[in-house]
This record gives C-alpha cells, sequence and structure tokens, in this order.
C-alpha cells in the first residue's frame, strides 16, 4: 500500500486497504471487482465469503473478475526452471522462488476451481497457466 500510495496518484483514485466484507457494511458498489493470485490463499470458507461479498459489491452491469494461477506440471516446472537462474545472493534475500513453487502446489486446477464455486461463475483458462473466474451482475 505504501508503494501504491506513492506512486499510483492520480485524478479519482482512492486507496484503501479493507476486507471485502469492510466494503459490503458500508454498502460499496463498483463496476469492477478484482482480485490477482489471491484465491489459493484462502480456506473454502473464505473462496465462498469474497465471491458471496464480490456480488453484494457489484452495481448492475458490474463484473467481478478474480484471476489466479492454476495448478499444473508444467506451470511448476516452468516457474522452477526460470527462477533457478536467479543470483543466490537474490534467492537468499527474497521469497519468490519459494512463494511461487508454494502458490502453484496449492492453486486450483480448472475442474477443481469450477466443482467449488457457486453456480453462475464461470471459470476460464488463460495462458500462461492462469485461471480465471468471473461473474457479471445482470439484475438490481
Amino acid at each position: 500500500m505504501a508503494w501504491a500510495r506513492e506512486h499510483g496518484r492520480m485524478p479519482g483514485l482512492t486507496l484503501r486497504a479493507l476486507h471485502s466484507a469492510e466494503l459490503v457494511d458500508a454498502g460499496e458498489r463498483f463496476d469492477l471487482v478484482i482480485s490477482n493470485h489471491l484465491l489459493h490463499h484462502l480456506q473454502p470458507a473464505e473462496l465462498h465469503g469474497l465471491l458471496r461479498d464480490s456480488l453484494h459489491l457489484l452495481a448492475s452491469g458490474g463484473l467481478a473478475l478474480h484471476r489466479d494461477i492454476a495448478r499444473g506440471r508444467l506451470a511448476y516446472v516452468g516457474f522452477a526452471l526460470a527462477t533457478a537462474p536467479l543470483p543466490s545472493t537474490h534467492r537468499r534475500r527474497s521469497f519468490i522462488r519459494a512463494d511461487g513453487l508454494t502458490s502453484i502446489r496449492r492453486s486450483y486446477r480448472r475442474g477443481e476451481l469450477t466443482e467449488v464455486v457457486p453456480a453462475g461463475w464461470t471459470v476460464r483458462s488463460a495462458f500462461p497457466a492462469r485461471l480465471e473466474l468471473r461473474r457479471e451482475r445482470t439484475d438490481d
């Protein structure tokens, strides 16, 4: 948030660090509700809470879009190979490689995510090794 506040200044942009339930409780509505690389960090009840909150936060005609990593052997091996050449000093100071590999292991496959999300949500595959969970709000 500190980086975003320092570098993300633009007219009409407000940055807040809140739980989605706090926005729902405040009666907020948005045209777009997004997350990136979050779903694999959530327990099933937290995932369902996020999706429920996403729908409450959407204005009519709005879109909820949650993108995440897709678990797979190619994703895991590709990330492992891509990060292997990082200098050992960088790997010791950064958690990017260990965290990335853990995230891939914890993430969903397309079919798994499709099975756990409520009706009305669409799961799409994207390149490379990504999943996209989306839902439009068409009612008011």
